[in-house]
């Protein structure tokens, strides 16, 4: 079941994707951090629908956010075979910056938080919160999510699995505020991982650079991404072609 949302939206494996702009996405998470109600944000990318074809729950979680971007050049391709064709890749990495300094300039409260072990540490984030212009009675970083928060925007640097049941769990429980899962974008926004060339990210050839740089730690996911994930698609699609088998 697919949350109802203003934009036109497409379904791929069964995951609600909203085709929408970069600067139309940024105007609708604008529009909820000042409503102040509980609901959040997702960034889907080829990982998190193969998982979600394969988890109910955590499909349930995507499809009931209030808005729902395409993170990856796998899911942009992936709407060709399961139209309408989402026609831009908004990347959680590119929209913090934006959210950031949207926060700074509309005086809002934010708060951020880190996985334990993450590359982003506390003090570093603060540091780099402080420089934009966002006053310090206005930022929280820390790694508790179980607190309830009173902030107008909640950004989980973690996970896209972790982050998005902790978000979902803050939601059911009222907590107010917008919540985004921006995974590792502050690794990037930092200067601690280097950004992919512009080449590479114009093919949608980021996953290789990522590869190359932290091979041990990306295989899993690269393979699960790169093989796993356009294998189930098309077995999907041959599926829905020739016996109207649902996704």
């Amino acid at each position: 079941m697919h949350k109802d949302t203003k934009f036109l939206s497409t379904s791929i494996l069964g995951v609600r994707v909203d085709i929408v702009s970069k600067n139309r996405a940024l105007g609708e998470i604008l529009h909820l951090a000042r409503l102040n109600r509980p609901s959040y944000v997702v960034t889907v990318n080829p990982e998190q629908m193969y998982d979600a074809y394969y988890d109910l729950a955590f499909k349930r979680i995507l499809n009931e956010s209030d808005l729902s971007l395409c993170d990856g050049t796998g899911v942009l391709l992936a709407s060709y075979l399961f139209p309408p064709r989402v026609k831009e890749r908004v990347r959680g990495s590119e929209i913090l910056p934006e959210i950031l300094r949207m926060t700074a300039n509309l005086k809002m409260n934010i708060k951020v938080v880190l996985q334990k072990g993450s590359l982003s540490t506390k003090v570093a984030i603060e540091k780099y919160l402080s420089l934009i212009g966002i006053p310090k009675d206005r930022f929280k970083v820390t790694d508790e999510v179980d607190d309830a928060s009173t902030a107008n925007i909640t950004l989980f640097a973690m996970s896209h699995y972790k982050a998005n049941q902790y978000i979902a769990n803050c939601v059911s429980k009222n907590h107010l505020g917008l919540k985004i899962n921006i995974g590792g974008s502050f690794d990037y926004l930092l200067g601690l991982q280097r950004t992919p060339f512009p080449f590479l990210r114009c093919l949608g050839l980021e996953w290789l650079y990522r590869w190359m740089t932290r091979p041990c730690y990306r295989a899993k996911r690269v393979f699960k991404a790169v093989i796993l994930f356009p294998l189930l698609l098309l077995s999907t699609k041959i599926s829905l072609t020739l016996f109207g088998t649902k996704e």
